[in-house]
């Protein structure tokens, strides 16, 4: 098997598992958005290995590095926003009562948690893209 092929068998594995916590998510709120964007999402960020035009030299190492930069940032903010103090920032409990929000769970009866979560999340980011996650790079092998 080709290294295209076996990094799409990969994908796909990949994605099939994580379909099962975002299937889990949409049927707990009652809608099925969040699969189908997923899916979307996972196949737009993947197009170049899907389509056969897996990247190389220093673009594959910009493309790890950014998945690197994202997995590190969402658990680092998630962890974050969940065991830190967070201020309300002008979302009441008359704020969040209107919103009739299914479920429980911190970030349901606490959404200014989840949306500060989403603002250091995409800022750090997108100021990671900036520079090329210059800050993250991994080390490479000399050449030999």
């Amino acid at each position: 098997m080709s290294a295209v092929g076996a990094a799409r068998g990969a994908i796909v594995g990949l994605g099939l598992f994580y379909s099962l916590f975002v299937a889990g998510f949409a049927l707990a709120f009652k809608t099925w958005w969040p699969f189908v964007a997923f899916w979307v999402l996972t196949a737009n960020r993947l197009l170049g290995i899907l389509v056969g035009q897996a990247p190389e030299g220093e673009e594959k190492a910009l493309i790890q590095g950014g998945w690197a930069v994202t997995c590190v940032t969402y658990l680092v903010f998630v962890f974050a926003t969940t065991l830190l103090p967070i201020p309300t920032l002008g979302i009441t409990d008359a704020v969040v009562a209107r919103q009739d929000l299914p479920g429980s769970g911190l970030w349901v009866d606490q959404p200014h948690r989840v949306i500060a979560f989403g603002f250091f999340y995409f800022a750090t980011v997108g100021w990671s893209e900036l520079y090329s996650h210059a800050w993250f790079r991994l080390p490479t092998a000399a050449p030999g």
